[in-house]
């Protein structure tokens, strides 16, 4: 954003609380929202301000937080108790003093829009206010404090819902809690606010209400979209939060050239990038730092995480983590890429397989009903159904390799550390447990025998353990 004057402009970004109605050890803001802990979506719309430094107040499970936030260079801001928000920014003085404007902002607040924001600034520099707030209109108007308004309807104050009569109560222009304050007139009224209210906590809407009955100017800027501000105090918040950004992203993707069959049924995480005309079909799940290419088709019934998808791929029924999966390639139903996979352009795994730390290289297919582990599977090789690679010896991981253009027949057991040249085949049923030679076949079967009269045998000993019986 271009600020319309020099001020310096800081951002203090409150996330101490535990959310007990949360119901958890974890705190509230490090719980998820499409991937990602909600702190992250308020560190990265404030970043969309370009303000001069960001702050987060953390509280319960700071260390956590803290290391959370780090990721985004953000400063954190320990507040040892818990004592209201006009206490949380008390505590931040040292920090913002040097500032010109402070910018107040919630880590549990997720769905809050850069647009709103820079609505706000830019009202606070163009009145010349000492604070500007954000509400927003609600029905029913519950959880937050009430704007009050004077008979000229301009603002009056801020009254919190637990000190509000039933008349403020049914007032539906709520306060959001959001406020940008010229920060050396909130330092002279910062330290006289008290605790003398329902919640015995100390308040920063105090401060806002003693500014406007010293005569600063106090203006309200009104957001369109109350969903912006939805604040989540429980897991049920969590759920709403969830199903608003889940369809954002859908709708930002759609717009995008991505054809998603039934949003409702769709999950993608924030950071997850699609390319034109691939198709995502019902019960997906795409999360994580996953990239998928253009003309593919995922789903239904997918988890993707963590991984690349190239152009041209079909992923139908399956689990794909941490792995990648080049163009025109084929996976599924019903298989598994376990992470450090690698198929490349134009391989195929097919139905029931599983596929750990392993490269398919071009062309290469594993059909179905395989266990491929620490392998290497040459270009055009077939692995027939049942293969398994013994990869483990109970203490250590082997590597089976098998060559360029080789077959290996159906129920074969490769037992690492084995080589399979190239253009090699093996036995159905065979146990490989040494070097297969370029070209060769390979098969390792015991002799068949045939017992004749089996099943007069048999009968005679059901015969016998019935009289035993």
């Amino acid at each position: 954003m271009t600020k319309t004057n020099q001020n310096s402009l800081a951002v203090l970004i409150l996330a101490a609380g535990q959310g007990v109605r949360m119901k958890s050890s974890k705190p509230k803001v490090l719980h998820k929202i499409c991937g990602k802990p909600m702190i992250y979506y308020t560190i990265k719309v404030a970043k969309m301000l370009n303000p001069s430094e960001i702050f987060v107040v953390t509280g319960f499970g700071s260390k956590d937080v803290a290391q959370e936030i780090k990721k985004f260079g953000v400063r954190s801001i320990v507040q040892e108790e818990q004592l209201g928000t006009g206490h949380a920014v008390k505590i931040s003085i040292p920090c913002i003093k040097d500032f010109d404007d402070l910018l107040l902002l919630y880590g549990d607040m997720p769905l809050i829009k850069s647009t709103d924001l820079e609505l706000l600034l830019r009202d606070f520099w163009a009145t010349g206010s000492s604070v500007s707030i954000l509400s927003t209109a609600v029905k029913p108007p519950s959880d937050f404090g009430r704007i009050i308004r004077d008979s000229k309807n301009e603002f009056a104050e801020i009254i919190e819902e637990l000190d509000a009569t039933p008349e403020q109560c049914r007032i539906g222009e709520v306060n959001t809690g959001i406020y940008c304050f010229r920060i050396s007139d909130l330092l002279e009224v910062l330290e006289e606010i008290n605790n003398k209210n329902a919640k015995g906590e100390y308040y920063i809407t105090d401060c806002v209400n003693m500014l406007r009955k010293r005569g600063k100017k106090v203006s309200v800027m009104v957001a369109p979209d109350s969903t912006n501000f939805i604040g989540i105090n429980s897991r049920v918040h969590l759920v709403q939060a969830n199903a608003v950004m889940r369809g954002e992203i859908c709708e930002r993707l759609m717009d995008s050239g991505v054809t998603i069959i039934d949003p409702a049924t769709t999950y993608i995480d924030d950071e997850v990038e699609i390319g034109q005309d691939t198709i995502i079909y019902p019960y997906t799940y795409i999360t994580g730092q996953t990239r998928v290419s253009s003309d593919c088709t995922i789903g239904p019934n997918t988890f993707v995480s963590d991984s690349v998808i190239g152009n041209r791929t079909t992923i139908a029924y399956s689990v794909v983590k941490g792995s990648e999966v080049m163009d025109d390639c084929n996976v599924g139903p019903y298989s598994h890429l376990r992470p450090g996979s690698v198929v490349m352009k134009g391989g195929k795994v097919g139905s029931f397989c599983e596929i750990k730390k392993s490269v398919i290289r071009e062309g290469a297919k594993v059909p179905h009903l395989s266990y491929v582990g620490d392998a290497d599977i040459g270009a055009n090789a077939n692995v027939g159904a049942g293969t398994i690679t013994c990869n483990y010896d109970g203490f250590n991981k082997h590597k089976t390799v098998v060559g360029e253009g080789s077959f290996i027949g159906s129920d074969t057991m490769l037992v690492a550390p084995v080589r399979i040249g190239k253009n090699a085949t093996t036995g159905a049923g065979s146990v490989i447990s040494k070097d297969v030679p370029d070209g060769a076949l390979a098969i390792e079967r015991s002799d068949q025998k045939n017992i004749l009269g089996w099943d007069k045998i048999r009968e005679k000993k059901a015969e016998k353990r019935l009289k035993k019986g």
